[in-house]
């Protein structure tokens, strides 16, 4: 390195400290240190040109040293040594990185002067949703894991699990802080907010005021709890809350839109939903919070007028593998008069439906599977088989003595109308909005976004495992429903920063296999680098390419991402 001096036309010069070096075979430099103009650093030094050769050459002999090989005696029958901590994970430090840019250390640090804590409440949550991404599992073997981790993490397992209780007081508390901090550093776009609700089963067999055995989404018979969850236009979450598991999906969503209002008071949404949210009473919440909504509308279940116009061809736009139309149409909802008696009255939707051959040939080989069950219940002839094989649907029961036609044996027979019925329903759909003055291209664009928040889901269950839930009492289920939340949270983020051009396991998967195992004098061997990490470490400022770091060296690099 060297002290370059730059004189510039108006007769000043500027001091920077610049380093030489070749790229494919051609002389490149690049600026190690901006010193300062020469005039205004005279002011502090007596020689500047000086002090900042001296200082140069002491970040040459620096370079160096980092450069310098390092050699390491092993033994062939040397024993490992039980107690060292051979295992460190430095892929956690990208999870660090977005933990410190929403600002979640200092939300527990505040509230854990509110308490008498012998541990830190901040480090407890920190391992808790790092694992949650890289090796999900119990709270137990999460405790017992926490030596990988490059921060200090001293508190016992029972600190950890007394501790939840303290992180549930703060649930609401949490989510609109996220919410009011990715607000501070990214554009988020709420006009459209997609909502769904899901389940999770616990590994037990008794019921209580929580977990409720209701429509398992897994089909287990375990009790459940459901989850509804709110994300914005770009799939990023919002919100969540948590409800018994026998509650009506429809029932869950009025409460969040609730806690939406008092966050969001200025601010329209529209909310997008599947047809199991398509009640009167949202529509009804929907409007009266100044919010819009766009729901799907069942066609096999709908009333014999609008499915009868669905299926009319007459009004269809389009090619032979799409078609589609849209009219105005009034829908009754009930309301609560000033005098505190519900009413009837009648607001106006937009009704879309469209024709999908794509639909149409995926609705038909779903059907195939369930005729196929059929036909084979009808030829046990058994009930319960038809039940067990969710191929009711096509069955007829018909319980008759042959000899006197009087009731009593059950006859199971194939329902052909049923099935021509649904086959004259393949590929077509329908919408109904709010929004009049939308076309009805651009309402189906809005809900084929839905998609994203199905793709969270399968996001919770796969990559961060949200169940089997292994703790039992309400505070400390809500803790760990938290504690998944935020986990969610700086995964989404992360892939909203990469252009979502990498799939939430793949960038879990990194973060997991950024291991460095202990080998000799402090020093540790890491060997996973990958195109993705490489991203990672960017988006970060931060090196995650080195195969050779010191503890001291993953404890700066941690520190870098603390100061977002």
């Amino acid at each position: 390195m060297f002290l370059k001096q730059t004189h510039y036309k108006n007769g000043r010069t500027f001091l920077s400290i610049t380093e030489g070096f070749r790229v494919n075979g051609k002389n490149k430099s690049r600026t190690v240190e901006k010193c300062g103009y020469l005039d205004e650093l005279e002011k502090v030094y007596e020689d500047p040109v000086a002090h900042f050769k001296e200082r140069a050459r002491e970040l040459t002999e620096l370079r160096a040293k980092e450069n310098a090989p390092v050699k390491l005696e092993f033994y062939p029958k040397e024993k490992i040594d039980m107690k060292a901590e051979n295992v460190k994970n430095l892929g956690h430090a990208v999870l660090s990185f977005y933990y410190h840019k929403l600002g979640l250390d200092r939300f527990w640090d505040n509230r854990r002067m509110r308490g008498d804590f012998a541990y830190n409440p901040n480090a407890i949550f920190k391992l808790l949703t790092y694992f949650r991404v890289i090796e999900p599992a119990s709270k137990k073997r999460t405790h017992e894991m926490k030596a990988r981790l490059i921060d200090r993490m001293d508190f016992s397992a029972d600190d950890m699990y007394r501790c939840l209780s303290f992180f549930a007081a703060y649930e609401k508390d949490l989510t609109a802080w996220i919410d009011e901090a990715i607000e501070g550093f990214r554009s988020r776009n709420k006009a459209c907010c997609y909502y769904d609700v899901t389940n999770y089963y616990f590994e037990i067999e008794e019921e209580d005021d929580l977990r409720r055995r209701g429509v398992s989404k897994e089909h287990r018979p375990n009790p459940i709890i459901q989850m509804g969850l709110m994300l914005d236009a770009d799939g990023i979450p919002i919100d969540y809350e948590l409800f018994e598991g026998n509650k009506n999906d429809c029932l869950t969503l009025m409460p969040c839109l609730k806690k939406m209002r008092l966050r969001h008071k200025a601010s329209r949404i529209i909310v997008v939903a599947d047809k199991g949210l398509n009640t009167s009473d949202n529509i009804a919440a929907t409007i009266l919070d100044g919010n819009g909504f766009v729901f799907s509308q069942s066609v096999l279940q709908a009333p014999k007028e609008l499915k009868g116009w669905v299926r009319d061809l007459a009004g269809y736009s389009g090619g032979k593998d799409f078609r589609i139309k849209d009219r105005i149409d009034k829908k009754a909802i009930t309301i609560e008069g000033v005098d505190g008696k519900k009413k009837k009255v009648d607001v106006e939707v937009r009704q879309v439906a469209f024709w999908s051959r794509d639909f149409a040939e995926k609705a038909r080989a779903e059907r195939a599977s369930v005729i196929e069950k059929s036909v084979n219940a009808v030829k046990r002839g058994g009930l319960s088989a038809a039940k067990a094989h969710t191929a009711l649907r096509y069955v007829t029961d018909t319980a008759v003595v042959a000899e006197t036609g009087e009731l009593a044996n059950h006859v199971l027979s194939l329902n052909t109308e049923k099935i021509a019925e649904d086959e004259a329903m393949d590929g077509y759909y329908c919408l109904i909005t709010s929004e009049l003055d939308k076309d009805a291209r651009e309402i189906i664009d809005i809900y084929k976004e839905l998609w994203r928040i199905e793709d969270t889901f399968k996001v919770t269950k796969s990559t961060l495992e949200y169940r089997p839930v292994y703790v039992f009492r309400h505070d400390r289920i809500h803790a760990h429903f938290m504690i998944c939340y935020v986990a969610l949270v700086l995964l989404r983020l992360i892939q909203a920063d990469l252009d979502w051009r990498y799939s939430a396991e793949a960038i879990a998967g990194d973060c997991a296999a950024m291991n460095g195992t202990l080998m000799k004098k402090n020093y540790y061997l890491f060997g996973h680098r990958t195109h993705l990490s490489d991203e990672l470490g960017k988006l970060c400022g931060i090196d995650l390419s080195r195969q050779i770091l010191t503890a001291k060296d993953m404890k700066d690099i941690l520190a870098k991402t603390k100061k977002s």
